[in-house]
């Protein structure tokens, strides 16, 4: 995987917005909650739809990744304009289920190490990815949180990310 020049300085700014997004108050939560309604309303409903799924604990920590993730493109100012529909989740959400059915079902590790890496090449935002899956294998939470559950959060995720990378081109 190639390391690009700004990611060092990227992985800088991630930590910091996750400072504070660990320090976040009620009041300025449900100003992030507004207006990513108002940008990307589809990607807070799926947030939401975890409350069911989950306990408070894990959500108030899956919440946090939303929050990351929007503040990352937010800093950009590269929140994108043309907000992402089921269909489009949907349509690469589809992408990485099958990406994982292939790899499962490939016998040499070496090739299922290829896919991988292959897959993970074409993420743009490598650092935010990166700041993700550190957040999954370093909170209590995140780490109690079954395997079933913990894919398809990754994966909705990781499709997300891929959407709004793609929106930035």
């Amino acid at each position: 995987m190639k390391i690009a020049p700004t990611d060092p300085k990227e992985t800088t700014e991630l930590a910091e917005l996750l400072k504070n997004i660990d320090n976040l108050n009620m009041d300025y939560g449900l100003a992030l909650s507004d207006e990513m309604f108002q940008c990307q309303p589809y990607f807070l409903s799926t947030l939401f739809g975890y409350q069911l799924d989950v306990m408070p604990q894990e959500f108030n920590e899956i919440m946090k990744i939303y929050f990351l993730i929007w503040g990352y493109y937010k800093a950009k100012k590269e929140i994108p304009t043309k907000k992402i529909t089921k269909a489009d989740f949907e349509k690469i959400q589809l992408r990485h289920i099958q990406m994982l059915k292939y790899a499962e079902g490939e016998a040499n590790p070496k090739e299922v190490s290829n896919i991988y890496a292959n897959d993970l090449e074409n993420v743009k935002s490598k650092s935010l990815w990166a700041a993700i899956l550190l957040r999954f294998n370093t909170q209590p939470v995140l780490i109690k949180l079954n395997a079933q559950s913990k894919g398809v959060i990754l994966v909705g995720l990781k499709s997300f990310i891929e959407f709004f990378d793609s929106c930035n081109i």
